[in-house]
């Protein structure tokens, strides 16, 4: 008698799985782990961009012909790119490697993959750039352009002061809550 029902994971041909599908189980798996909202649209991100990047290069998004080589054609893809500044920033592509050495060890440890396929790969050298503080002069240009006796002029001053002060990021600071400004007792908390 022949037995019907879901086949063991064992016997399963996992390389005909696709990626998008497997994008949405690790979009899960990270969200139940508690991963930051952040963390898991990055990777979401990431993914998604490498996904796209199959299709439209006419690659198969099937896991079974993804490997080392593909990743290694997307990196030079994203690294010659133009972008609206110039070329990505090799700090942008390490950050998208690391999205996808991630991806493919959870792979690996969640039995879709014999081994995690990317284990020799290694993120690009990245170059630091040095960016110069403004000077006294340019400062009082930015501010000359902000009138601080209207509301908006006031919110910008604050917005542009701290920053200037704390050297913290745009994004940082328009995601700052009411509750994370301690105006009595000097201090902004940022996360």
């Amino acid at each position: 008698m022949l037995k019907m029902g879901n086949p063991r994971w064992e016997e399963m041909d996992k390389t005909n799985v696709d990626l998008r599908r497997l994008k949405e189980h690790f979009d899960v798996h990270n969200r139940t782990e508690n991963k930051s909202p952040r963390t898991v649209g990055w990777y979401n991100e990431v993914l998604g961009m490498f996904i796209k990047w199959l299709d439209e290069h006419g690659f198969s998004t099937n896991l079974g012909s993804v490997g080392e080589p593909e990743v290694r054609e997307f990196i030079l893809y994203i690294q010659e790119k133009p972008g609206i500044k110039g070329p990505m920033s090799s700090h942008s592509v390490s950050n998208r490697v690391r999205a996808l050495r991630a991806f493919f060890a959870w792979l690996a440890r969640k039995g879709y993959t014999q081994d995690h396929l990317l284990k020799d790969l290694r993120s690009p050298k990245t170059v630091d750039q040095v960016i110069e503080p403004l000077n006294q002069d340019e400062i009082k240009k930015i501010f000359s352009g902000i009138n601080a006796n209207t509301r908006l002029g006031a919110r910008n001053t604050a917005m542009l002061s701290l920053m200037l002060d704390t050297g913290q990021r745009l994004s940082e600071t328009a995601n700052l809550a009411e509750a994370d400004v301690h105006l009595q007792e000097h201090y902004v908390k940022v996360l």
